[in-house]
């Protein structure tokens, strides 16, 4: 019976185990080895784990459900090895993890609970809540701008005024010898980058340089209302385009 038994164990256990019970020659030997050798991995994985757990900080560059995975990943590790972290303690970790900007939600959450009881899974959701909120905010900001610094340029450089959206530019334009029309160059431009530009001989023999601007200015001056009512449609409103002309 006892040596049917020593060889159940040596088939279930795996060739790095083998070693350590290798000269056991009874079942209550290899018991209390195995006990030993296993419940002393799992205390070096505890002190790991908790470690891990206590000093663990969320950074910038990982989102909200990431993090709160990786926080549900070290409770169940630690479950698995039979420590046990209340559910008061598992909110208590996820908001003292949060980094500075969580202080205001921190202090709406701890004045508004009863009995000094957080539970986890509303913690979440508020922590993730917030993130959204923030992460619309930056998007409303960031469109906004965007909106503002439309930019309708012609030739050499872009200067952007102190007040409001204005469009400042140099349009320029040339005579072609072989017959005579002039050239058409405009650029728009949002955020910095070009979405919208023509270079292209005009349609009409222009008498003067001074009437080559105006087709010019005409041209883009329908451009800018057009790429004005887009961003109308997209919901952001822009203000007045001023348009800067020279020969």
């Amino acid at each position: 019976m006892n040596e049917n038994a020593i060889v159940n164990i040596h088939l279930a256990l795996v060739d790095g185990a083998l070693s350590s019970i290798e000269d056991k020659n009874t079942t209550n030997e290899i018991y209390d080895t195995l006990t030993k050798l296993y419940e002393e991995k799992s205390l070096y994985n505890k002190i790991i784990l908790k470690r891990r757990l206590y000093t663990l900080r969320m950074t910038k560059s990982t989102s909200m459900t990431d993090y709160i995975n990786i926080l549900n990943t070290l409770f169940s590790q630690l479950t698995t090895l039979r420590h046990t972290i209340s559910v008061n303690e598992h909110a208590e970790l996820l908001l003292q993890s949060l980094s500075d900007s969580y202080d205001q939600l921190i202090i709406n959450l701890t004045n508004n609970i009863l009995r000094n009881n957080l539970v986890f899974d509303n913690v979440a959701a508020a922590v993730l809540e917030e993130e959204n909120q923030c992460k619309n905010k930056e998007d409303r900001q960031t469109s906004s701008q965007q909106a503002n610094a439309l930019l309708v340029t012609r030739g050499r450089s872009i200067e952007r005024g102190s007040s409001g959206s204005h469009t400042h530019g140099r349009s320029k334009s040339r005579s072609d010898c072989d017959n005579s029309k002039s050239t058409t160059c405009y650029v728009f431009a949002l955020a910095s980058g070009a979405v919208s530009w023509i270079l292209k001989l005009q349609s009409v023999v222009a008498n003067s340089t001074t009437e080559a601007e105006y087709v010019v200015a005409t041209q883009a001056s329908k451009e800018a209302i057009w790429l004005k009512m887009v961003l109308e449609q997209l919901g952001y409103e822009h203000k007045k385009i001023s348009l800067f002309c020279d020969s």
